[in-house]
This record gives structure tokens, sequence and C-alpha cells, in this order.
């Protein structure tokens, strides 16, 4: 799966059945394509979450064990020194 989480990438898939199948079911009940702005909007609409939801990372997601980013600040504070003992 593309994105970082595999929940968000999964209701992203599920947003987009959702969508093709209700379309289907909409465009063999009316024996045609959706007439109307608002049925194609709400298609789009689902369509884009669907993908957003693919492609989306959950929050505090890593695939690191320890964040790069954090680990390099600590080491860079551990060897900082400490301005007031090197002044007279």
């Amino acid at each position: 799966m593309p994105g970082k989480s595999w929940k968000t990438a999964l209701v992203g898939y599920i947003m987009i059945a959702a969508a093709v199948i209700g379309f289907i079911a909409d465009a063999l009940q009316k024996q045609g394509m959706p007439n109307t702005v608002i049925e194609w909007v709400v298609f789009g609409t689902l369509i884009a979450g669907g993908i957003n939801g693919i492609l989306a990372k959950d929050y505090n997601v890593s695939n690191a064990p320890q964040p790069v980013a954090s680990a390099v600040v600590s080491e860079v504070n551990a060897v900082k020194p400490n301005p007031s003992a090197v002044m007279p």
C-alpha cells in the first residue's frame, strides 16, 4: 500500500469501492449516467477522499525505531558547550 499506514489506506480503498458501487447502482437504476451536478460532485468527492486516504500517513507513525530528527538534536545538545563557562 502506498501510504505509511495500512489503516488509512484501507479506508481509502473502501471509500473508492463505495463510490464506484454507488455510481454503478445509480447508473443501472436510472438506465444512464448521472444527470445532475450534485451526483457528480458526490462521486468526485468520494474518489478524492479515497485517494487522500490511500496516500495519507497516520499521526505519529514512523518507520524508524527512533526518529532521526530527535536523535540528531539530542546529540547536538550534548556536544554544545555552556556559554557561561566560556566567558570570564
